[in-house]
């Protein structure tokens, strides 16, 4: 901030004093120190408005999303376990990317060298039980056409590092899958290692895949059109 001195009267005209005027683009009109003070502590209420608007943000994504299905995989000796994961949007329509966020926490510390085993997997029929339960065996009617290895902080890149105790969120997003993709349900399969290879948490996600809105009547409208040409 730059500074003027500048001598204003009173009355009576004995009783001059001097006035520090400030020219300061923040708006913060103060002395020297008490305008660094005065920064930093919007600063930090700035941060503060920023870590809210991202709760927000990540409460409403959740409480939006349609309930996908869940569940911890892990092993009875797992150290990093899931709390839930969710798909936004739930589900997911032809065309549109799919942000899957999971939350967690760690009973060990981990710093950048998580690796991951994913599969994906297609049901084609039969994917629940009679009671509604999606059957979470990897095997029929459960059609695995992904297998691979990641490495977990750098496709999520907001788990690492983690804390021993400390809750985590990963958020990964997805490109749209291609156009001939058939719709159905869809499970994400993830087996999570440490720097030794050991296996130490799972993730298991179920969510559907249908049609865009509209999608439908054009397809029934070009096949009536091709009827008709022939």
């Amino acid at each position: 901030c730059s500074s003027q001195r500048i001598l204003i009267s009173t009355r009576p005209p004995s009783l001059p004093f001097v006035l520090l005027r400030r020219q300061c683009q923040t708006g913060i009109c103060a002395f020297p120190q008490e305008g660094a003070e005065l920064r930093g502590k919007e600063k930090a209420r700035k941060r503060e408005r920023m870590k809210a608007v991202a709760l927000i943000s990540l409460l409403l994504s959740v409480l939006t999303a349609e309930a996908s299905f869940f569940r911890d995989c892990g092993k009875e000796d797992a150290t990093l376990h899931f709390h839930d994961a969710v798909s936004v949007p739930d589900p997911v329509h032809t065309g549109e990317r799919q942000t899957v966020i999971k939350h967690g926490w760690t009973e060990l510390d981990h710093g950048q060298d998580l690796t991951g085993e994913f599969s994906q997997f297609w049901c084609p029929m039969d994917c629940f039980n009679a009671d509604g339960s999606p059957r979470w065996e990897t095997s029929l009617p459960w059609v695995r056409f992904i297998k691979a290895q990641l490495d977990v902080c750098k496709e999520n890149s907001d788990m690492c590092p983690m804390k021993a105790g400390a809750n985590f969120t990963a958020t990964h997003l997805h490109s749209p899958l291609i156009k001939l993709t058939p719709h159905g349900w869809y499970r994400s399969h993830q087996v999570f290692h440490d720097s030794q290879k050991k296996e130490i948490g799972c993730a298991d996600m179920i969510f559907e895949y249908v049609k865009a809105e509209g999608e439908e009547e054009a397809e029934e409208e070009s096949e009536s059109r091709e009827t008709l040409l022939q």
